[in-house]
């Protein structure tokens, strides 16, 4: 949908039609921030929805309690458990369950959390590139200025977040990679995850000097 607007268009515009023939109601599920903004700049389509439901993190309570008894991070020595490694991955990346989930399998296997570390802060850099906020790149001032802003409020009205750039379609256009996202409940924006802010923190020369 990201590369085709005319599919989300026509399924948008179909949900719509039968939900005012009362036939079926449409549900529309995606991680991607930018594609509900563009259903939003819809009005007439739009008008039939309902409000968007956002699936968040867990808790970290959640996320520990997920990580030692489930996935069994954990190690005993003395009688003692030892849940170092699963706080260092919640540290990592919060409590998006997917990547919970996937390291755990990772660690279960053998691997090294500090190369799973580096592997997951390349596919951060990778969206980083893929937005044009990395050194030499078409919006890094920009990025710099939310990443800032971000840290030292957590979020941004969506009002704010627009005010950094010249042209409104500029800061949907820079939703559409996995480092800032949308949250339409609140209106506002943050980081995509607490990986994008660890990759952030690791790389301080870069985005915050």
């Amino acid at each position: 949908m990201d590369t085709d607007p005319e599919v989300l268009d026509s399924l948008q515009e179909d949900a719509k039609t039968n939900a005012n023939h009362q036939k079926y109601i449409a549900v529309f599920v995606s991680s991607k921030s930018s594609i509900l903004k563009k259903m939003q700049s819809r009005s007439n389509a739009w008008s039939r929805a309902e409000k968007p439901i956002e699936i968040g993190d867990l808790t970290k309570e959640k996320s520990l309690n997920y990580l030692i008894n489930k996935c069994q991070i954990k190690t005993i020595s003395e009688g003692k458990i030892n849940i170092t490694k699963a706080e260092k991955i919640y540290e990592l990346v919060g409590g998006r369950i997917v990547y919970l989930q996937s390291i755990a399998d990772q660690i279960l296997e053998g691997q090294d959390f500090e190369d799973i570390k580096k592997e997951y802060f390349i596919r951060v850099e990778n969206e980083f590139r893929t937005a044009k906020l990395l050194e030499n790149y078409k919006y890094h001032k920009i990025g710099k200025h939310i990443i800032k802003a971000l840290l030292d409020s957590k979020k941004l009205s969506y009002i704010a977040y627009e005010k950094f750039f010249e042209k409104p379609k500029e800061a949907n256009k820079i939703l559409e990679s996995n480092v800032f996202t949308y949250h339409p409940e609140t209106n506002t924006v943050t980081f995509q995850s607490q990986l994008v802010k660890c990759y952030i923190q690791e790389n301080a020369n870069i985005f915050l000097n």
